[in-house]
């Protein structure tokens, strides 16, 4: 599948979305246990983010001052994204 192909497919799926709690349909539909397997994961994954805080923190606004994303690198208007927080 192409990228572009794939772009539109990932869009229509999140498009889709129909609950507004993941967490909560995970439980609803897949049970306490997986929920809370997933609670697990997502724990350790902070946990690994606190650790990396300063770095990641550095490398974020870096990002931002260049306007590029700091996982993937493309271009963002991070000003047009902090206007629709508000």
């Amino acid at each position: 599948m192409r990228k572009d192909e794939f772009a539109v497919v990932l869009g229509n799926l999140v498009r889709n979305i129909s609950y507004p709690n993941f967490k909560d349909k995970v439980t609803e539909v897949q049970g306490y246990p997986r929920s809370r397997l997933y609670e697990n994961v997502w724990s350790e994954l902070y946990n690994a983010e606190k650790k990396i805080g300063i770095q990641s923190s550095k490398l974020a606004t870096a990002a931002a001052a260049l306007n590029v994303c700091d996982t993937c690198g493309h271009e963002v208007d991070y000003r047009a994204d902090d206007a629709r927080r508000r």
